[in-house]
């Protein structure tokens, strides 16, 4: 959960209010959950796009397998 954590504290941080998500928009309140399932969010700061990519690291796997 600490990604999760760190994903909704950088948009809080960086006073981000909502989210795109698949081309829907969701208020950082319920973004929390949303963040979840997201390897790549784009934050939306007054008129400036901001990309942010967020690589989702499961713990229980340690090594690389292709």
């Amino acid at each position: 959960m600490d990604g999760v954590r760190s994903k909704v504290a950088f948009a809080r941080r960086e006073k981000v209010k909502d989210f795109v998500v698949d081309g829907k928009r969701a208020l950082l309140d319920d973004g929390a959950k949303v963040v979840m399932h997201l390897t790549s969010v784009i934050a939306i700061k007054g008129r400036e796009h901001v990309e942010k990519s967020f690589i989702l690291e499961s713990s229980s796997s340690s090594s690389m397998t292709d």
